[in-house]
Formats: C-alpha cells, sequence, structure tokens
C-alpha cells in the first residue's frame, strides 16, 4: 500500500502562490505574530489568516475506504429470507419451453383480467369455513374419503366462481400456504391443481414482503414436488410447471422456475 504522505505548508515561506494564489492585499508580512495573536486591523487578520493557511496540508491522501461487507440473506429474518437457489437442480427435460410460458402467462393474466371485471354473483348458500380452520377448509376443499370421524364421505366442492369471488387475497394467501402441509410430494391431484390456479388468480401482484414470502415458499414446495418426477408429459408435472410458471412469470419471481 502506499505511504500516507501530508504535505504542509512552510511557516516561514511567503510564496503565497504555491499555496494560496497571488495576494489580492498587500500585507505587511514582516509583522511577528503567533497563536495568541488577537487581530486589530484588517490588516492584521488577513495577516492572521494567512498564517492559519500555512498551517494547513496542501495535500492529504486519504486512507482507502474500509472493505464492505457481502450482503448475505442469512442475516434477515426468516420470513424475509429469499433464497436464490434451490435445494436442488431440476432435471432439464421436465423444464417447460420459453415459448410456452409466455403463451401460457397471456392466457392466464386474461382469464385473470375478466374475472375482476366480472360482476359479482350474488352470494350463494354454501357457508365458508372460517379462515384459520385449516382442517374444515382441506374437507371444503376437497372432501373426506370416509376413514375419518364422519360416517359418509364428503365429496368437496369445485372452485366455482361464485365461491372464488367471496375469497380474499389475503384468504386466498393463508389457503396456499396450508398446501404446503397438504400436498404429497408423490401424489398431486387435478383437483388440487385446479383449486391452486383458482387460488392464484385472486391474487394482486402488489404484495407485502410478508405476503410475497409465503408466496414464494408455496412455489418451493411445487418445485420440489417436480424433483421426484422423470416423465415430462406426466399430469402431475405438467400441473405443477403451470402454477410454478404463473408464480415466476406473473409474480415476478423468475429465479423460482
Amino acid at each position: 500500500m502506499a505511504s500516507h504522505r501530508i504535505k504542509t505548508r512552510s511557516a516561514t515561506s511567503d510564496d503565497d502562490a504555491d499555496y494560496t494564489g497571488k495576494s489580492i492585499l498587500p500585507v505587511n508580512s514582516s509583522k511577528d505574530i503567533d497563536d495568541d495573536f488577537i487581530p486589530t486591523t484588517g490588516e492584521d487578520y488577513l495577516l492572521m489568516v494567512r498564517r492559519q493557511t500555512r498551517k494547513v496540508p496542501a495535500v492529504v491522501v486519504a486512507k482507502p475506504p474500509p472493505a464492505k461487507e457481502k450482503f448475505s440473506t442469512a442475516n434477515l429474518p426468516s420470513e424475509y429470507r429469499f433464497r436464490t437457489e434451490h435445494d436442488s437442480t431440476t432435471v432439464e427435460n421436465l423444464l417447460p419451453k420459453e415459448a410456452w410460458r409466455l403463451t401460457f402467462i397471456k392466457r392466464f393474466e386474461a382469464v385473470k383480467e375478466s374475472l375482476s371485471r366480472q360482476s359479482k354473483l350474488p352470494t350463494t348458500f354454501t357457508k365458508l369455513p372460517h379462515k384459520n380452520d385449516r382442517i374444515q377448509w382441506y374437507r371444503f376443499l376437497y372432501g373426506t374419503d370416509g376413514h375419518t370421524a364422519e360416517a359418509e364421505p364428503i365429496s368437496g366442492h369445485a372452485p366455482d366462481v361464485s365461491i372464488i369471488q367471496r375469497i380474499s387475497q389475503d384468504l386466498s394467501l393463508k389457503l396456499l400456504f396450508y398446501h404446503i402441509e397438504w400436498l404429497e410430494d408423490s401424489t398431486f391431484t387435478s383437483k388440487q391443481a385446479t383449486w391452486l390456479w383458482a387460488l392464484l388468480t385472486r391474487l394482486d401482484k402488489v404484495m407485502t414482503s410478508d405476503q410475497l414470502s409465503m408466496l414464494r415458499d408455496v412455489s418451493r414446495k411445487f418445485i420440489s414436488m417436480r424433483q421426484v418426477h422423470q416423465d415430462p408429459l406426466d399430469p402431475q408435472v405438467i400441473y405443477l410447471n403451470i402454477l410454478i410458471t404463473i408464480v415466476a412469470k406473473h409474480f415476478g419471481q423468475a429465479d423460482l422456475l
């Protein structure tokens, strides 16, 4: 590293041009003054200023700035920690072509826009579960198979427009987040894919950091489920690619493809 040198003005030098330029007003430099000198005239004041100026370093070499620490999301709370890499790499042949992604997103956005402009349908008599009751919501969406406490199996509900219109963005995100626990890596049904697609249509692009973090966690679940498959024509892979593409392309999370 280069040495840090400071060039100071000579206290005895009268050559002001080297430091302060040519003097505009003549000053009697023969007068002896010190640090305790108190000027009583304008000439005394100029003489004092010249003396102080000579003590100021003419050239100062600053120390190099400290090295900046590399930003790491590891220092953030978990709810704000966005991963830039997946836990494992998706097999290339499972990924859809970019042309397909762009075409699909245009269709999705057209449907989403159409639904947002549609007049609100009359409220049905179907009662929605409480937003925090995940068990009842699972039964509402997908029903039961008859092996639970209920004597008869429940078929669940289809994502009809009359029901979807009653689901707010906050509720939609909560239901999407519930699916992280509900989905099994080995099975993924068309009914689940349809409901997830419908819930995504209820989300606005403008979200808080907490909401976006929840959506990203859901998409990571889709990606992890896709990893266990080998056949790109498997219906489950197709469903998952649709949902992953919506999050990545429509909601601007391109690192989650």
